[in-house]
């Protein structure tokens, strides 16, 4: 088998190989390019086992120096998430919410969503299911920091 052809098993299968390090998760990627370089060596056997073994002995080397390169540069640190949420869910202070309190509902609550009092969102749960938003909902129970409302009724004389 042509050299150009193994040589180029050996360099897709070792890209493939970083691809699956780097950007794509899964393994599906990763099996293609372990099988091509191990393609790529098998047939470099075909030429004679100084070759293959040459061959074998290349493919270690470059593997090891691409991850060693790979490792060392800067690339983790452009891919890595250098933000850090500090928000908390519902901070409330102690008589901001209240049991009874008229709340609008500022989306669509299934079974969770957020609604307003005042200038104030909170993030709220439904236990009587589905609640559309721009509605008026009435706080029903609080547990720490978890604010479970209703609809709030008409209440018609």
């Amino acid at each position: 088998m042509s050299w150009i052809i193994i040589i180029s098993l050996i360099i897709i299968g070792l890209i493939f190989l970083v691809l699956e390090i780097l950007v794509i998760p899964g393994v599906i990627v990763g099996i293609i390019g372990a099988v091509m370089v191990v393609m790529g060596v098998f047939f470099s056997y075909n030429n004679g086992s100084i070759a293959g073994n040459i061959t074998l002995a290349g493919t270690v080397l470059l593997s090891i120096f691409t991850l060693i390169f790979i490792f060392r540069s800067k690339t983790w640190d452009r891919l890595m998430l250098k933000n850090e949420n500090k928000s908390r869910v519902n901070e409330i202070d102690e008589n901001a919410v209240n049991t009874g309190d008229t709340l609008l509902s500022v989306s669509k609550i299934k079974p969770i969503g957020k609604a307003r009092l005042g200038t104030e969102y909170y993030e709220v749960t439904s236990v009587d299911g589905y609640i559309d938003e721009n509605k008026e909902i009435e706080v029903f129970k609080i547990e720490g920091n978890k604010i479970y409302v209703k609809l709030k009724e008409d209440k018609k004389n």
